[in-house]
């Protein structure tokens, strides 16, 4: 049975093409993933949700233009994950500490849960304690859209960075044994990167 349930999960997390930062590791940062780069435009991406924070619609333009934390927002940190993701556990978790300095931050934090889903994602949340808002991609489309990337082919954890200018300032692929104070650092400078450029 062992055996089995070992080679049921090696399977998953082939599908899903999930890759760990080595113990010690630093957080990959990215300069681009397929259309998108650093310091470039994000505009006209919208993520539709079957579970979503408002009503299963969410447009990157109209969060950047409501207030976060009482007010106006400074940027996004939308992060892709799944739920047969076991790297992605450390990341969502990481976020879920950093939810309130987000929010001090005016800093709205998004997580996107793509397929495969073996165990629904209201319970993956409960399991690890993330209460962030996050959002069904049903069928992996925006995921797609947002890396680059098709399904069958994708590589997990993905975070994004994105100022309210709609610039993407920072790419994160492996989240190493830095990604806290990497994310930390992101909300700090989140409206100052990409500004002189």
């Amino acid at each position: 049975m062992r055996i089995i349930l070992v080679a049921l999960l090696s399977s998953l997390i082939l599908a899903t093409g999930v890759h760990a930062a080595e113990p010690g590791a630093k957080t990959e940062q990215l300069q681009a993933i397929g259309e998108w780069k650093v310091c470039g435009p994000s505009s006209g991406l919208a993520l539709y949700g079957e579970e979503g924070p408002s009503g299963g619609l969410w447009v990157l333009e109209e969060a950047l233009e409501h207030e976060v934390g009482g007010a106006p927002s400074r940027g996004v940190i939308l992060t892709f994950a799944s739920t047969s993701c076991p790297p992605c556990v450390n990341g969502l978790k990481v976020l879920q500490r950093l939810a309130p300095e987000a929010k001090k931050a005016h800093v709205e934090i998004v997580v996107v849960m793509i397929p495969p889903f073996p165990q629904s994602i209201a319970a993956f949340f409960q399991e690890h304690g993330v209460t962030v808002p996050a959002l069904k991609d049903k069928f992996g489309t925006f995921y797609a859209r947002w890396t680059g990337e098709k399904l069958d082919n994708a590589r997990l954890p993905r975070t994004f960075m994105v100022n309210n200018a709609q610039q993407i300032v920072g790419i994160y692929g492996s989240e190493g044994a830095d990604f806290e104070d990497v994310m930390r650092q992101g909300l700090r400078e989140i409206d100052q990167r990409c500004r002189r450029q």
